[in-house]
């Protein structure tokens, strides 16, 4: 929002806007004056915007998809932050977040009881780890605190 001249975010214009909106009901000005100091408004305004420099600045993390090599992005879901592609719904590639960095299923723990892979999860008392094995039959019930990041 910073690089949006402030002409255009301030609500004195939206109020001036309706007004002569609201002349144009009443009959005190004609759609076609209004149109054409909306005209010359906007040239004036795209003109002074073309002579500046903007910069945007980025702090945005990424990390590669294994899946499709598109960025991943960290995302905001129901029950923490994850990474997500950025190919989706094409590639549905995700990875769990720790502290800021992405892991994959692959990289994960196994479970000690069963081989499968362990996840992270956030719980209502912080995380805990559990095997992703819960909901296979057999089901592996495995389930152990988190400390770090990492399981106990």
């Amino acid at each position: 929002m910073s690089a949006v001249p402030t002409e255009l975010k301030d609500p004195g214009m939206t109020a001036i806007m309706e007004g002569a909106l609201s002349k144009i009901a009443a009959g005190e000005l004609t759609l076609d004056a209004f149109m054409n100091w909306q005209v010359d408004w906007l040239s004036k305004l795209i003109e002074t915007i073309e002579s500046q420099e903007i910069s945007i600045e980025t702090n945005i993390q990424t990390v590669e998809c294994p899946a499709c090599g598109k960025d991943m992005f960290l995302r905001q879901g129901k029950k923490g932050q994850f990474w997500g592609c950025s190919g989706y719904p094409d590639c549905k590639t995700v990875a769990q977040n720790n502290n800021g960095k992405a892991v994959f299923e692959k990289d994960m723990p196994d479970c000690p009881k069963c081989g499968k892979k362990l996840r992270r999860i956030k719980g209502k008392k912080g995380f805990f780890w559990s095997c992703k094995g819960y909901f296979d039959e057999p089901k592996c019930e495995f389930m152990t605190q988190d400390k770090a990041g990492k399981p106990v």
